[in-house]
């Protein structure tokens, strides 16, 4: 596990956070420091509260072996993974009034099309 390592969290309320590895210490029991990027709920809201956590090092891996997290640790496993999330949020929320979309070909062109397209379902429902 290092630092930037993406973490995907599935919760039984139908909940699905994405954490970061912010940091990871080595030593003995060790602690994980993850900052929470983004928490998407089955009725669409978005929530972009800060949080960070910090837990042992012996929990996370033991919920990414019984499947609670989903671990992206490298830069091609993070970009296949915001790929996939960038065009699910277009095909849920987007594509009747925009017809046409296509992920940028890199993982920050990719993670900004996805804060864009939270941001705007965040002011849609301000509206509502």
């Amino acid at each position: 596990m290092e630092a930037g390592c993406i973490l995907k969290q599935k919760l039984s309320t139908g909940i699905v956070q994405l954490w970061e590895v912010e940091s990871f210490n080595h030593g003995g029991l060790g602690e994980i420091s993850l900052v929470k990027i983004k928490s998407l709920s089955q009725k669409n809201t978005i929530e972009n509260k800060p949080e960070v956590i910090s837990i042992p090092s012996n929990m996370v891996y033991s919920m990414i072996e019984s499947g609670i997290l989903t671990s992206y640790s490298n830069e091609a496993d993070c970009y296949k993974y915001a790929k996939l999330l960038a065009v699910s949020i277009w095909e849920k929320h987007y594509q009747v009034d925009c017809q046409i979309f296509k992920p940028l070909d890199t993982l920050s062109g990719v993670l900004s099309q996805i804060d864009n397209m939270t941001t705007g379902l965040i002011r849609k429902s301000n509206i509502i």
